[in-house]
């Protein structure tokens, strides 16, 4: 159990979030850096859904990131919640293309 719960801290502290921080009318969430598993992309998303509230989460996926994004699909399609796929066209949004570019280093 005390090893489970390091991992856990760990976990929450790699995203920058404690444990049991509760965002109050969080609607949308942004993956500018998908998770590398389900378990923590539907933690991570499920913040935008709280007491029956709905939300968006946006995530940026790369080509190094398909692998994961696929077993993430599957998982959410077979529990009845498909993902919507946006193919962003970088030119749409040139504007703010430093900031991505910084993010992703």
């Amino acid at each position: 159990e005390k090893k489970k719960q390091k991992k856990s801290k760990l976990s929450d502290e790699a995203y920058g979030v404690a444990r049991g921080v509760d965002f109050k009318g969080l609607r949308t969430v942004v993956n500018f850096d998908l998770p590398n598993a389900v378990k923590p992309y539907v933690h991570r998303i499920g913040r935008t859904s709280r007491a029956g509230q709905s939300g968006i989460a946006l995530s940026f996926v790369t080509s190094r990131d398909e692998a994961v994004m696929a077993e993430i699909e599957a998982a959410r399609e077979k529990e009845g919640h498909a993902i919507k796929v946006y193919d962003l066209k970088m030119s749409a949004v040139n504007a703010f293309r430093y900031r991505a570019e910084n993010i992703l280093k």
